[in-house]
């Protein structure tokens, strides 16, 4: 489902903004909590869709206002899903620190345009604390142990 890809997309969003910029404490309830009332955000949107249907009642509308219900059912059975909450969180935090990763990797092997210049070589002991000191204190903070 559309709707499922988009809650987990929020989720990772969610992730990376309470982790890196807020430095929240990982706490998947509160994510899980997050990612339902996004579901039924979604399914209050069908309730507005299924308002805003008007007119005829032809077979197309008919047909609409059907999925649209249908949708609003299974967004809210989704929503009390506890396992598919748990779910959409873990694959939200996984992506997350795929997009974490990748961005940390780009960093370390980006190079700036002019490394040679009197700035760069001031600045590139303090860039690399802060790498070591900050964002990787804040990955492995995040981390929890396969075993």
């Amino acid at each position: 489902m559309v709707a499922l890809s988009a809650v987990r997309m929020s989720v990772k969003n969610r992730i990376i903004v309470s982790t890196l910029r807020d430095r929240d404490e990982w706490l998947p309830q509160l994510h899980e909590a997050a990612a339902a009332e996004d579901l039924l955000d979604l399914a209050r949107e069908k309730d507005d869709e299924l308002r805003n249907l008007g007119g005829r009642p032809d077979s197309r509308e008919q047909r609409r206002a059907e999925v649209a219900r249908e949708l609003r059912r299974l967004l809210r059975t989704a929503a009390g899903d506890t396992e598919l909450l748990a779910r959409l969180v873990s694959e939200g935090r996984d992506a997350a620190w795929e997009e974490i990763g990748t961005n940390l990797a780009h960093k370390l092997v980006s190079r700036p345009e002019n490394v040679d210049t009197a700035s760069y070589r001031r600045d590139r002991d303090r860039h690399l604390r802060e790498l070591i000191t900050i964002d990787l204190e804040n990955l492995r903070a995040g981390q929890t142990p396969e075993y």
